[in-house]
């Protein structure tokens, strides 16, 4: 062997273990400051628990993987097998993340809790940090999904879910809007044994809701909702869409509570597609012929053609006051306080 061959051979060689110094040294600083943020996050009243939590990913990447973790708060938690967050050490605010496996979101209250199992053929996600640390924006992205509650073998399934939610910072003094929320959701199979029409897939749903107010920090859940409340707090819904053949949905409106925490609202729903969907109700035997007529008739009255299509269209006013909600200007049923977290 030639004196340069083996002066490359030894470079090459420092070169490695150099680098593997570095990948570790990198591995050490990646977990110290993960583990950091889950205390100061702890601290703020939010649950980040795991089995074992450690860096894999040598010799290239560096992936924080958490073993049988949940993550939430005491109303309201995410657990699962496995969550795997890709963290580059010069890019530590933004920070893909993996889901595989089968994940459980559970809400409980005063009633008892609430349980739907989630499992997807590509569970990507997407979190963005600000300075201080704190979630600036959460982008999931599911696709095939399939959802069921604990323990039944019936399923909704969805080619794909993708939720976005984004803190708007700095804030708009004219919109006040804080919080941007969007779901988008396509061919959304209904679990077996549904009635027709509504048997048939969703084939797109689409929501876009925004938060104005106070965004109150530093204190529980409880006192924020209510400093939200108290400073003319709104959730404003920009746009929903429902393509659920037969029937079209569109809507729009705003919400918020009063000072027994129930939902004050007012929204505007149009929905096209009705004779079609009164037809496929009496086919099916769930109407008869001279009752779907009547209801025909009478909606025939109210509906306008929508803008774009020319389908008759009917808009319904859906209203939430003194604990009511009311449908076409007649009360439903009673609205109970929302409950709020103590912590």
């Amino acid at each position: 062997m030639t004196r340069t061959a083996r002066l490359a051979l030894g470079a090459a060689a420092a070169s490695i273990i150099l680098w593997i110094a570095t990948w570790f040294a990198l591995a050490s600083h990646i977990e110290s400051r993960a583990l950091a943020w889950i205390a100061r996050e702890r601290e703020r009243g939010i649950s980040l628990a795991y089995r074992t939590l450690r860096i894999e990913g040598f010799p290239f990447t560096w992936r924080l993987i958490a073993e049988d973790y949940a993550i939430g708060r005491a109303e309201q938690v995410l657990a699962g097998a496995r969550l795997e967050a890709i963290l580059l050490p010069w890019q530590l605010r933004d920070v893909p993340i993996n889901l595989p496996g089968r994940h459980r979101l559970e809400r409980r209250d005063a009633a008892g809790s609430t349980a739907i199992e989630l499992e997807a053929a590509r569970p990507e996600a997407r979190m963005q940090l600000n300075g201080a640390g704190r979630i600036r924006s959460l982008d999931v992205d599911l696709g095939d999904l399939q959802a069921r509650t604990p323990g039944s073998a019936e399923m909704v399934k969805a080619r794909r879910a993708h939720f976005v939610a984004r803190e708007i910072d700095p804030i708009d003094p004219a919109r006040r809007e804080f919080l941007n929320i969007t779901i988008e959701l396509d061919d959304v199979e209904p679990p077996p044994g549904w009635q027709a029409p509504f048997s048939q897939k969703l084939r797109r749903g689409e929501a876009e809701i925004g938060v104005r107010g106070a965004a109150t920090r530093g204190a529980t859940p409880a006192e924020a909702v209510a400093a939200w409340r108290d400073g003319g707090g709104v959730v404003e819904l920009r746009r929903l869409t429902l393509d659920w053949a037969p029937l079209f949905i569109s809507g729009d409106g705003t919400a918020t509570l009063d000072r027994q925490n129930r939902p004050q609202a007012a929204f505007a729903v149009r929905v096209a597609g009705y004779a079609e969907l009164l037809d496929a109700l009496v086919q099916s035997r769930q109407i008869g012929r001279g009752q779907a007529n009547m209801i025909r008739a009478a909606l025939n009255i109210v509906a306008k053609p929508a803008p774009g299509t020319g389908r008759n269209e009917v808009s319904i006013p859906i209203t939430a006051q003194d604990g009511k909600l009311s449908i076409l200007g007649i009360a439903l049923m009673n609205l109970p306080p929302m409950p709020l977290p103590a912590r």
